[in-house]
C-alpha cells in the first residue's frame, strides 16, 4: 500500500488508532450506513487530549494546540481555498464544550454503504458519512461535535484532477 500524500479520507483513516476506544464507538454510532472505519485521533506529538476543532457545515478541521499540526475532515475535493480562509477563522466557528474548554480528544468514524474498502483504494475515497467524537479534557463530557452525511457514496473517478492532488495517483 502506497501511503496517500496529502490527504483525503484515505488519509484521515491511516491516522485511526485503537478502533475499540469508547470515543470511537461513539463515533462509529453516530453514522447510519452499514460498514465504518474507526478509531481514536493521536497527533504526531502523541499527546491526546489537545485538539481544538473548527467546523462548517461541509468540513472540519482538527489543530493539535501542542504544536499547531492539523487535520482537515472532509469526503470528496479537498475545501481548497475555502479551508485557507478557516485558517483566519472566517465562515467556521469553534466546537466548544458546554464548560467552555476548547481541548478534546478525538475519535473520528468514516462509513460506506459497502464493505470498508481497503486504505488507498478508488473505493476509499468514496465514503458517505463522517462523524468526530470529542472528549473534553476539562469536564469529561463527550460527544459528537462534527458529522457530514451525503445522501450518496462521493462519487470518485480514477481521472479526477483533485485525487491526483491529494493522493498522487490514479490518474
Amino acid at each position: 500500500m502506497k501511503y496517500p500524500q496529502d490527504g483525503g479520507v484515505s488519509a484521515i483513516r491511516f491516522y485511526l488508532s485503537d478502533p475499540d476506544d469508547p470515543l470511537a464507538h461513539a463515533a462509529a454510532s453516530a453514522l447510519t450506513v452499514a460498514h465504518h472505519d474507526a478509531g481514536r485521533l493521536i497527533c504526531q506529538c502523541r499527546f491526546d487530549g489537545f485538539w481544538s476543532p473548527i467546523a462548517t457545515t461541509t468540513w472540519a478541521l482538527l489543530c493539535c494546540r501542542c504544536n499547531g499540526s492539523s487535520l482537515p475532515l472532509y469526503i470528496g475535493p479537498p475545501p481548497g481555498v475555502e479551508l485557507s480562509r478557516a485558517l483566519g477563522l472566517d465562515g467556521a466557528s469553534g466546537i466548544r464544550c458546554s464548560c467552555g474548554n476548547s481541548h478534546y480528544s478525538a475519535a473520528v468514524a468514516i462509513g460506506y454503504p459497502i464493505l470498508t474498502p481497503p486504505l488507498g483504494s478508488l473505493d476509499a475515497e468514496r465514503a458517505q458519512e463522517i462523524a468526530l467524537a470529542l472528549h473534553c479534557t476539562s469536564c469529561g463530557n463527550e460527544y459528537i461535535g462534527w458529522t457530514l452525511r451525503l445522501p450518496a457514496p462521493y462519487p470518485v473517478n480514477a481521472g479526477d484532477p483533485w485525487l491526483r492532488s491529494i493522493q498522487g495517483r490514479f490518474g
